[in-house]
């Protein structure tokens, strides 16, 4: 084995053992940039403002990162009950037609 990969080796094996030393972030998940975010949404807005607009920039987020899918997924999501109720009606009248015969 090469030496810098004997070096990266003992390097992540050193860090994945620090973390259990360490008693975590000491200002959240979100880190500074997440705490302050917080901070100012609940300094201009109420508490379920914060959240609307927290959960309006994520879904801005995803339509801008994932393009087609989410639009996709809506329509899917609207047009599955319809597709059920088809198939529902279809079998139904398949029966009603055999037990005519």
């Amino acid at each position: 084995m090469r030496r810098w990969k004997q070096g990266w080796l003992t390097l992540g094996m050193l860090l994945a053992l620090s973390t259990t030393w360490s008693p975590g972030p000491v200002i959240g998940p979100g880190g500074y940039l997440g705490a302050a975010g917080r901070g100012l949404l609940e300094m201009h807005f109420a508490k379920a403002g914060a959240y609307l607009m927290t959960l309006s920039l994520l879904v801005g987020g995803l339509l801008l990162s994932t393009e087609y899918f989410l639009p996709r997924l809506a329509v899917r999501v609207l047009t599955t009950p319809r597709v059920v109720w088809r198939r529902m009606r279809l079998a139904a009248s398949i029966s009603a037609a055999a037990r005519t015969c």
